[in-house]
């Protein structure tokens, strides 16, 4: 017996069996070769029985055995149903371990279900991917024994959310050679950086940036991780960073669905230098000689509310004497343009 594929142009056997026996005239017998039908793909053939003396033909046609995967894809613990949502099938095409030629995408109906059909028997990885939620996977293998899996279900997690400002203080230190530049970083409880750093500018004193780190699976920032938000500055971006601080580092935990809020303030750090005001006295050249001397000069300092903050007496021994006095140490926020100093 033998089995030919139609469409095979050369008419080789797919298959060929032999059942030695001899028949007497007018003696029949009954053949059966059972494992056929396995080794052959879904197609038409012709089944060749021969004998000594004869041969006859048959058409045989093979349907092709195919399986199927459906289940159900829903919220965790018992939540809504997630519908009109992609779920994708992929196959391991060059048996490199690796899932990654796309078969299908089916969207859920409803009521969350989803199903493909008509497929091979073979290994498959079903995969979701569902906006809003953190995607799953499961593997799955069709067979001749059982080519349906059904209840290839999913229960997922809502995707997380860290966000919140950068803002310079009022009344902070004028930024010189600007932008001032903050760089902030999401890590999570391995101490993975989590996206990218996202860098916010500021002009101008009193402004305020957003930063987002959305779409996050929220087992990845758990209590008791070393998961964090962090904020600093990018290094010299001004010529005056030093007159600024910045709070760094918030902790982050998550469950799904949250938004956690982190908030940074840009505070001023400057301290001024103490001022000093300086000077001499002279006589003018020509002058009258001093008699009796020394010619004695009180030099008086006041604040601007009128309070006299300092004073010192100089002593001119003769006219060409020019002493210098100075007042140190002092705050110059007394000192103000438009005031009584």
């Amino acid at each position: 017996l033998e089995v030919i594929d139609e469409d095979d142009e050369d008419d080789e056997a797919v298959v060929t069996e032999t059942d030695n026996r001899t028949l007497g005239a007018g003696d029949s017998l009954t053949a059966s070769f059972d494992d056929i039908g396995s080794e052959l793909p879904g197609g038409e053939y012709d089944v060749v029985v021969s004998t000594d003396t004869d041969e006859v033909t048959e058409d045989l046609t093979v349907e092709e055995l195919t399986g199927s995967i459906s289940g159900t894809v829903t919220e965790e613990d018992g939540g809504d149903a997630i519908d009109n949502e992609d779920v994708v099938l992929f196959e391991d095409a060059d048996d490199d371990g690796n899932f990654d030629t796309e078969v299908d995408t089916v969207q859920t109906d409803a009521d969350g279900n989803y199903d493909f059909d008509e497929l091979e028997l073979d290994t498959y990885e079903v995969e979701t991917d569902a906006d809003g939620f953190v995607d799953e996977s499961q593997e799955v293998t069709l067979t001749e024994a059982e080519p349906d899996a059904e209840n290839v279900d999913f229960q997922l997690d809502a995707l997380a959310e860290v966000t919140g400002t950068v803002d310079i203080e009022d009344g902070a230190q004028d930024i010189e050679d600007g932008p001032l530049e903050v760089e902030v970083t999401l890590t999570n409880d391995d101490d993975q950086q989590v996206g990218d750093v996202q860098t916010l500018s500021f002009d101008n004193t009193g402004e305020e940036e957003t930063y987002t780190f959305d779409e996050l699976d929220a087992a990845e920032f758990s209590d008791g991780g070393d998961s964090a938000v962090t904020a600093e500055f990018v290094e010299d971006s001004v010529t005056n960073d030093e007159d600024y601080a910045l709070d760094e580092t918030r902790d982050v935990e998550l469950e799904p669905g949250d938004e956690q809020v982190e908030d940074f303030t840009v505070s001023d750090e400057f301290e001024p230098e103490d001022a000093s005001v300086t000077g001499t006295v002279d006589i003018e050249d020509g002058a009258q000689d001093i008699e009796d001397g020394p010619l004695q000069v009180d030099v008086e300092l006041f604040d601007d509310d009128g309070n006299s903050v300092d004073d010192v007496t100089l002593d001119l021994a003769d006219t060409d004497a020019e002493p210098e006095y100075t007042f140190d140490e002092l705050d110059a926020e007394d000192f103000s343009d438009g005031g009584d100093s």
